[in-house]
């Protein structure tokens, strides 16, 4: 949680919380003072306590608060009142605000960037085939339960669906639920011969 506004500061500058480096890695930092803060008190059990955003969780400093370190600023709702949000390691407003013009600075908004325009091509419809007293053995796609007038019908539903490639239509069954019933498939295994039912696809 708060990751962007985590990420943004580091954009800035601003760094972890001093626990998370090595006395031979803080002088390497552009900032002494810039970074994120454990909130006083440490609390009471490993999952209590407070820091700032750019601050790892640690015990006793597990919640993160949506501010940044800043030794002028108090924290409202920590376990001490008047509790600060920074020390004189611990400053990552002041980063954030001394560099604000550099980052405006970057890049220049009257430049507008266009994306390239793919070239497309139109797709163009398949002339369908109808096959006899065959079935599909294949995906079946999930739709409600549909009835056609004839295979052709069948067909012209499906090239409204860009997943569906071939179709079945019942046009002889014994049960009567199952007359001019229309199936979609994405894919197709093989053919399978059934009798009364017809398959429609792409030449």
């Amino acid at each position: 949680y708060y990751s962007f506004g985590h990420e943004i500061g580091h954009n800035f500058g601003a760094k972890h919380n001093v626990e998370k480096y090595s006395t031979n890695d803080l002088p390497s930092h552009p900032y002494l003072h810039g970074h994120g803060y454990l909130i006083k008190p440490t609390g009471p059990s490993k999952y209590s306590g407070y820091r700032t955003i750019l601050a790892y969780s640690a015990d006793g400093h597990s919640t993160r608060i949506n501010r940044y370190s800043d030794p002028d600023q108090v924290c409202p709702n920590c376990l001490e009142v008047g509790a600060v949000l920074g020390d004189q390691y611990s400053n990552n407003a002041k980063v954030i605000t001394d560099n604000r013009f550099a980052m405006a600075a970057c890049g220049a908004e009257e430049i507008v960037c266009e994306a390239p325009v793919a070239a497309t091509t139109e797709a163009t419809a398949c002339e369908p085939k109808y096959v006899k007293n065959k079935t599909v053995s294949g995906k079946k796609m999930k739709t409600k339960k549909m009835k056609a007038k004839n295979a052709a019908d069948c067909w012209t539903r499906c090239t409204k669906n860009d997943a569906c490639k071939y179709v079945t239509w019942v046009s002889k069954s014994k049960n009567k639920k199952l007359r001019n019933v229309c199936t979609f498939f994405k894919s197709k295994t093989k053919l399978k011969k059934k009798k009364g039912v017809i398959v429609g696809m792409c030449q």
